[in-house]
């Protein structure tokens, strides 16, 4: 049993390890306007082409959506019904949690990676939303089903699994390094 729980927790180890040589933030690009302005970019072009991926759902099935799961619940007295919950588990949510959560980070990298942004406390803002969408669990349990259903690419920004882990981590790093930094007067120092 120990034995096993030791094999166990050298695997977990290897796999987070794995994913933190994904994970962009150890570049130390926080140092400056510059470096976050152009790590930004780098997310960016990732991020638009998650986004393009992800197809936008059809009247049709917005109707179904609503039908199966936002009418179902309200008449169940917003209680979540077996058919409110087989539709959640379907292709059609996937895409109505993921497509506007892609389209918000890449509007959001698309304002950090302006050239023109010169306000320090707004770009703080934009990093804080970043960090906020980047940390939605049910954002990337999406993304995890489109993966599965073949409807994306696997690689998102260099990250094959545990999307949810990593961007977690991310945000992480996005909060340390730049928010907490700005409100404590240290960053670009």
């Amino acid at each position: 049993m120990r034995k096993t729980i030791v094999l166990l927790l050298v695997a977990v180890m290897l796999l987070m390890a794995s994913n933190l040589n994904a994970v962009e933030p150890f570049n130390a690009f926080w140092k400056s306007r510059q470096l976050r302005q152009e790590e930004a970019q780098k997310w960016l072009a990732g991020f638009r082409k998650l986004n393009l991926r992800i197809p936008m759902l059809s009247p049709e099935e917005q109707l179904w959506l609503k039908t199966e799961i936002d009418d179902e619940i309200a008449r169940a007295g917003n209680q979540y019904t077996k058919r409110a919950l087989a539709a959640m588990n379907s292709r059609e949510f996937d895409l109505r949690i993921a497509k506007p959560h892609a389209e918000e980070i890449t509007r959001v990298l698309s304002e950090l990676s302006r050239p023109t942004l010169s306000d320090r406390r707004l770009e703080v803002i934009l990093w804080a939303q970043l960090a906020s969408i980047l940390m939605d669990n049910e954002f990337w349990q999406a993304i995890d089903d489109l993966v599965q259903r073949g409807i994306i690419e696997k690689k998102i920004n260099g990250v094959e699994s545990n999307y949810s882990f990593t961007y977690t981590l991310w945000a992480k790093f996005i909060v340390d390094k730049i928010v907490v930094s700005y409100l404590t007067g240290n960053l670009d120092k």
